[in-house]
């Protein structure tokens, strides 16, 4: 089944959608999150991409998660 079709910096986008696009379009999520950056000193109702959250603040938590948390 094809991928839900919708623009790259979609806020309704859910998180595990944007860790695929991370994975498969790092240069997509490059362009989303400069739009993101660009636009978060005017942000007054949302706080980026997410709406309730922004998507880099997101990336930066998933990606200092370790998988393998040591025991």
């Amino acid at each position: 089944m094809p991928p839900k079709s919708a623009c790259f910096f979609c806020p309704a986008s859910k998180k595990r959608e944007i860790l695929w696009l991370q994975e498969r379009h790092p240069e997509l999520l490059r362009r989303a999150l400069a739009i993101e950056d660009n636009a978060r000193d005017k942000l007054t109702s949302v706080r980026g991409l997410g709406r309730s959250f922004a998507w880099r603040d997101f990336l930066d938590r998933a990606n200092d998660t370790p998988l393998f948390p040591d025991p």
